[in-house]
């Protein structure tokens, strides 16, 4: 194993632990019953939102592999259920069409922000593309 091989199977490691974190925060913030809105800010629950799923988005395409392909679209389809989830089952909470406008925002900014930050020569290989 070279030294470049080596240091890019920890570089992956670390945004692919960084990713799982970002998802149980998302998780948790997006599920706890009857958490604030805003807090009487204008706009701040859609930039939490934002923020939320851009970040896991950021993350996995910076870990490269299936990750980078796979969680912007489940995070797509998370954005969606996450909403109805929240209207029909959690108490003091409502699905809001704008929130999954600001989700998928969120998945398609963190996606661009990993594309940019991606080190020179990372893209994916031909066989990575493959699978």
């Amino acid at each position: 194993m070279t030294k470049r091989t080596a240091t890019g199977g920890r570089r992956r490691s670390a945004f692919v632990i960084a990713a799982v974190v970002a998802l149980l925060v998302q998780l948790i913030a997006i599920y706890s019953p009857g958490s604030p809105e805003g807090n009487g800010v204008f706009g701040a629950d859609k930039l939490v939102h934002v923020v939320l799923f851009a970040v896991p988005s950021a993350l996995a395409v910076l870990g490269g592999g299936r990750l980078a392909r796979w969680v912007p679209l489940l995070l797509l389809g998370h954005a969606v259920v996450s909403e109805l989830v929240q209207a029909w089952w959690i108490p003091s909470r409502s699905g809001d069409v704008y929130d999954v406008l600001a989700d998928v925002v969120g998945v398609a900014l963190g996606w661009a922000i990993g594309r940019r930050l991606r080190p020179a020569g990372d893209s994916a290989t031909h066989a990575e593309r493959l699978t």
